[in-house]
């Protein structure tokens, strides 16, 4: 993967992205109905980076995998909702940040992968595989905590998350199959990808820059909290299975580094920008952490597969 100055400074990118929608929210507020359609072309761009080759790697690990996959989706979903309950959120920041712990994980988790030299293999199957499961998982999850205190579109949830993800990725696939766009097409997509997230996170900043200057520190606690202990039990479930220190790694940011995209777009669609508040957050703090953990681990002996 080729480093482009967009992409080399994506964290301080993001940073900026919210600070513009903070202090000029007027420019974005008119925009939140495009939100769905940026975060499409996020997953467009993830279509284009699937191989299908890289399966054959997760098949090699055999019923592994499945105990992965199975703790990858549920652990920080339901991880958060303890955290939020300990730390006393009310309800839609608590729901917020379950979908935040719901989301699969990011294309960045792939790109901290890289950075610190762990097993990319492995890092973008469980990505591929868990934003393909996503349209059935978040919504579950989600329905098996909150069904009695919040009305549940669970359906038009599946449906949303469906559109937005699954349709897309399956262009990418197609366009990449058919060489539509020639030999460039991936480093203009992830570079029109990384525009696509700081947009989506100056509209949701200016959405609720007021909420966002009165920031509950419970939240802010709640989101960091989750991003360490999701790290940290990524970085056990490799020791566990006594997987090499790349693949070790790689699970780590998959368990940590989440597409926070697509929780902000459920959350606002369905439960209101107040419960979006936690993605972005999240969004930001795991684009200042993510590179600052990658570059303390890129000293770590491991693998050089990619």
């Amino acid at each position: 993967m080729k480093k482009n100055f967009i992409s080399q400074y994506f964290s301080l990118i993001i940073i900026l992205a919210a600070l513009i929608g903070i202090f000029f929210p007027s420019m974005f507020r008119s925009f939140g109905g495009v939100i769905p359609y940026l975060l499409a072309l996020i997953m467009f761009s993830v279509g284009l980076h699937i191989n299908i080759s890289d399966f054959k790697y997760v098949v090699n690990l055999r019923y592994k995998i499945f105990i992965i996959l199975f703790l990858k989706i549920s652990c920080t979903a339901y991880l958060a909702y303890l955290i939020g309950k300990f730390l006393g959120l009310n309800l839609l920041e608590l729901v917020g940040l379950v979908i935040v712990g719901t989301c699969p994980g990011g294309t960045a988790a792939s790109v901290m992968a890289l950075l610190s030299r762990a097993n990319v293999t492995l890092a973008v199957c469980l990505t591929m595989i868990t934003t393909i499961l996503t349209p059935i998982t978040m919504p579950l999850i989600i329905y098996s905590l909150f069904h009695e205190s919040v009305e549940l579109d669970w359906l038009g949830m599946a449906q949303t998350t469906f559109t937005i993800v699954i349709i897309p990725i399956a262009l990418g696939l197609l366009v990449k199959k058919k060489n539509i766009f020639g030999p460039n097409a991936l480093d203009i997509f992830t570079n029109i990808a990384i525009i696509a997230i700081t947009l989506i996170v100056m509209i949701i900043v200016a959405l609720n820059y007021n909420i966002i200057l009165a920031l509950p520190v419970k939240l802010i606690l709640s989101v960091i909290i989750l991003s360490i202990l999701a790290s940290f039990i990524g970085y056990i479930v490799g020791v566990m299975f006594n997987l090499d220190t790349a693949s070790r790694k790689a699970l780590l940011f998959e368990f940590s580094i989440l597409d926070v995209g697509l929780g902000i777009v459920i959350a606002t669609i369905f439960f209101g920008k107040e419960a979006a508040i936690a993605g972005v957050f999240y969004a930001v703090w795991q684009n200042i952490v993510g590179p600052i953990i990658a570059n303390l681990l890129i000293n770590k002996k491991g693998d050089k597969r990619k």
